[in-house]
């Protein structure tokens, strides 16, 4: 199996959030945020989870992502984190690649981190899920 945020990162760019490793427009990468261009969704794998007892029982495997969305306003960004949550809040009982996503959960409300040092704004937020191997 792939990386969760590997795997979701082809539902956001199906779902026309942007596209992989774009050079312009709104660009979508994993583990790794480029300095071009300004427009940039990166989805992270992170560490635990609410899911964690359940997945003993399931054989499930639990997993955590960080979505980070950048743009030149705040109104830009947090618009794109919004169509973000559109994608990902449905994902369920779906196989993307070679795993089964039984589901994905919004952990938390979309937060600032504030500016980067070319003053672009940072919003990111938290997802949590099961899935197993298909």
């Amino acid at each position: 199996m792939r990386s969760p945020a590997t795997d979701l990162v082809s539902s956001l760019v199906t779902g026309s959030i942007g596209t992989f490793a774009a050079e312009t427009g709104w660009a979508i990468y994993v583990n790794r945020e480029p300095e071009n261009p300004d427009t940039t969704v990166t989805l992270y794998d992170t560490v635990g989870s609410p899911f964690d007892g359940l997945c003993v029982a399931t054989r499930n495997e639990s997993f955590r992502i960080q979505v980070r969305i950048r743009a030149n306003t705040y109104l830009t960004a947090y618009s794109k984190a919004v169509e973000v949550q559109s994608v990902l809040d449905y994902i369920a009982n779906e196989t993307i690649d070679t795993a089964y996503y039984n589901v994905v959960h919004r952990l938390d409300l979309i937060s600032s981190l504030g500016q980067d040092d070319k003053d672009r704004c940072i919003l990111v937020q938290n997802y949590a899920g099961l899935r197993s191997s298909t």
